[in-house]
């Protein structure tokens, strides 16, 4: 971010010279990098962050990113894939059984990954009825999006929902989100360790 900012308006440029003409002026000049939506509204999120921390700092008097936001964010279909079964068993018969739990319940119960694979709890999983609470984090401060409840399907939750291998916290269906990028790799890395591929 401070790259960004720098580069726009100058490595000498001082922060309480920064308008909200010239906020406005560093938007437009990412509309006009093609940055895709989210991009932009999360790099202008940073800005006001940045800025706001020196007006509590007594930097500055006024914000000049406040109120500025990107362009409204909506699916990028580019991103978008649809995996079949077919491509479904593939991954999971290459995945340790950690790893089959986060693929499964993402591609047959529809979990967002990491946020509400990482937050299923043993005492919201119901085996006899085959359902599951999903305790949803990015929708929780909207009235009625703190959880939903989703079927285990047989073909994917029976063999994939089992108690994991321990190195999640206590009562977590899976590893903590950490053990994806640190002791995951450790593991995988390790003589004999078997990780995901």
């Amino acid at each position: 971010m401070a790259a960004d900012l720098t580069g726009f308006y100058g490595p000498d440029a001082d922060l309480r010279a920064v308008t909200p003409a010239a906020a406005h002026d560093l938007r437009k000049h990412y509309l006009g990098r093609e940055l895709a939506s989210a991009t932009v509204a999360r790099r202008l999120k940073m800005c006001r962050m940045m800025f706001g921390h020196a007006v509590a700092r007594g930097i500055i008097s006024a914000d000049p990113f406040a109120g500025l936001k990107g362009p409204p964010a909506g699916p990028n279909a580019d991103r978008q894939h649809y995996v079949s079964r077919g491509d479904a068993r593939r991954v999971l018969a290459v995945c340790n059984p950690d790893w089959q739990l986060i693929v499964a319940v993402s591609r047959s119960a529809g979990l967002r990954a990491p946020s509400e694979v990482f937050s299923l709890r043993w005492a919201d999983v119901n085996m006899p009825a085959d359902r599951m609470v999903v305790r949803s984090p990015k929708t929780e401060r909207h009235a009625g999006g703190a959880s939903r409840v989703v079927p285990i399907f047989p073909t994917y939750g029976r063999t994939c929902i089992t108690p994991s291998t321990g190195l999640g916290p206590p009562g977590r269906c899976t590893p903590s989100a950490g053990w994806v990028t640190g002791a995951g790799r450790r593991r995988r890395a390790s003589p004999g360790g078997k990780g995901a591929t």
